[in-house]
């Protein structure tokens, strides 16, 4: 037997174990029933409305590029996937927990909104990223909505549809 012809076995022999083993090294996603899927479907259409049980938050109503619905019910139980993000909590806290169940109880300050320490631009009190850059209000709105996006989308963490990331996916947004 030739060294060609060795080779060419090795090549094979190595194909025949390791495609298998890809194969078998996949996670088993479990075909969800319809009962399941039509479930999801409405979480889906739901957050994608008004409804009165999706606790619709408007953001941005002087903007320019047309009012957010914020939909808070949607988005208090996520964690924050984005490692850039500043305020992280302790690991696996959910947004919820640092936003509504802390307090005086515990001796951790609710943070209720972002206003409270990201003022309007060139305001003195700012905070400052980790370039030196102003981190006021509208900047810290946008580097929080859309990293967040940005790193679920990545990770395939968005419950329904890929989570938005340009302008017009949030802005002007109208129910479907």
């Amino acid at each position: 037997m030739t060294t060609r012809m060795r080779v060419k076995l090795a090549v094979l022999i190595l194909y025949a174990i390791a495609l298998p083993a890809a194969l078998l090294a996949r996670p088993f996603h479990a075909t969800a029933s319809p009962e399941e899927a039509a479930t999801q479907q409405g979480d889906c259409d739901r957050i994608r409305s008004n409804d009165a049980s999706a606790r619709v938050v408007r953001l941005d109503l002087k903007g320019t590029r047309g009012v957010v619905l914020y939909r808070h019910a949607h988005h208090e139980a996520y964690l924050n996937p984005g490692a850039d993000f500043p305020h992280q909590g302790q690991k696996g806290a959910e947004c919820i927990g640092c936003h509504h169940k802390r307090g005086e109880s515990t001796g951790v300050p609710i943070l209720v909104k972002c206003i409270a320490c990201h003022g309007g631009e060139s305001d003195p009190g700012n905070p400052r990223n980790s370039e030196g850059d102003e981190e006021w209000s509208k900047r810290a709105f946008h580097d929080l909505c859309i990293g967040c996006h940005r790193a679920s989308n990545e990770k395939g963490l968005a419950k329904c549809d890929k989570a938005p990331v340009a302008c017009n996916e949030c802005h002007g947004f109208t129910t479907q």
